[in-house]
């Protein structure tokens, strides 16, 4: 299979090498020509084979869906709000503040995780939809009036020396960083001094980087990226992401995954785009090594496809008029993309599951419902 898909791509590379020498990308071709002959993986070769391209006319991103998450009803927008609703509910009640704080917090959690999760993960796909982010400024506004809520509330506990405001301050701090931080990212905060915003909410999130639950730090670092990159450009970023071969670690694999996937986006956005798609050659041949399960599989592969299509996009755009050969090979090898992995209705994409992690379950009865797309682990690469 290995041979089958490297074979089928090796002209294309070639051609991309060829394409970026003759353009004076010297650098990128060097860099696409060390990846191509580099070792990698077998990948899925039925994600190929299954797949009607769409019409010629229709823009490729307007077939694109997110994948389903694993429950659809535990996992609707309307039952998590309900969720919410009991937890506030719950908090309104209890007579112990403590108990009353961490059901807030619980709450808030939920919102930023579940109802935030499909515009975040648009962002990083970079296929916005209204709807979606809509849904996240709504939840984010939510999130933000019960974490003020508990904001006073701790500074109460504080002021009466409750030993165990203790955790409920450090969870009270995780939420408010991430909150700030997707407020900023779905354009939620005003427009003005959107540098500023941005980096003040990177500097709040450089401190969950170093902690030890990975999920925390792999979310926070894909977050952290974008804010970065808003506000002092490509170059620091790129020192903080991982690398497209590095391996991740065995846990949470969507949150690493998305960010080798905005590594290959923002090497792109930069003018690297031979290096840049062969990046996502490299990170196509890893995905049966990070996700075991074959529709997560088949959704990452899907991702991959799609922005290589948009980085090749973006490359022909990026050409002058007179560069009729240059453009033109762009668009054969944008056709390329939705032959190959898009020919059916098997449109679906990688989601992030959760655009945080559950970081407080919700005490006694009322509990938070599972991960929808629980990550496996994966031996590490070679």
């Amino acid at each position: 299979m290995r041979n089958l898909k490297r074979t089928a791509r090796s002209p294309l590379l070639a051609q991309t090498l060829l394409l970026a020498s003759c353009l004076g990308l010297v650098h990128a071709a060097a860099a696409a020509l060390q990846d191509e002959t580099s070792p990698a993986s077998p990948a899925s070769q039925h994600a190929e084979s299954a797949l009607t391209p769409p019409h010629e006319s229709q823009p490729l991103e307007s077939i694109l869906q997110l994948a389903p998450l694993g429950d659809a009803d535990a996992d609707s927008a309307q039952s998590v709000s309900a969720q919410v609703d009991q937890l506030i509910g719950r908090g309104d009640q209890s007579a112990d503040s403590i108990l009353a704080i961490d059901l807030r917090l619980s709450a808030a959690n939920l919102l930023l995780a579940r109802h935030t999760e499909p515009a975040l993960t648009r962002v990083l796909l970079r296929l916005p939809d209204q709807r979606d982010t809509d849904l996240a400024r709504e939840a984010l506004n939510q999130a933000s009036a019960i974490l003020s809520v508990v904001e006073k509330s701790l500074e109460a506990q504080h002021a009466a020396q409750d030993p165990r405001a203790a955790e409920a301050q450090l969870q009270y701090a995780r939420l408010n960083a991430f909150e700030r931080a997707l407020q900023v990212i779905t354009g939620s905060t005003a427009q003005e001094d959107q540098d500023s915003q941005a980096r003040e909410a990177a500097s709040d999130l450089a401190v969950l980087l170093e902690q030890d639950d990975p999920r925390i730090a792999e979310s926070a670092l894909l977050y952290y990226a974008i804010l970065m990159n808003q506000s002092v450009g490509l170059d620091r970023v790129l020192t903080v992401l991982p690398n497209v071969a590095a391996p991740p670690r065995p846990q949470h694999t969507e949150y690493p995954f998305f960010a080798r996937l905005l590594r290959c986006q923002l090497i792109a956005d930069r003018g690297g785009y031979a290096v840049s798609l062969a990046l996502l050659d490299d990170l196509e041949d890893r995905v049966d090594r990070w996700f075991t399960q074959p529709d997560q599989q088949l959704q990452a592969l899907r991702s991959v496809a799609w922005v290589r299509y948009d980085v090749l996009r973006n490359w022909r755009d990026s050409l002058p008029g007179s560069a009729v050969a240059e453009r033109q090979w762009c668009e054969r090898a944008m056709l390329a993309v939705p032959e190959a992995h898009f020919r059916t209705q098997q449109t679906t994409l990688l989601r992030l599951g959760l655009a945080i992690p559950i970081l407080v379950t919700a005490p006694e009865a009322v509990n938070a419902p599972p991960d929808p797309t629980p990550s496996h682990p994966a031996p590490p690469a070679p």
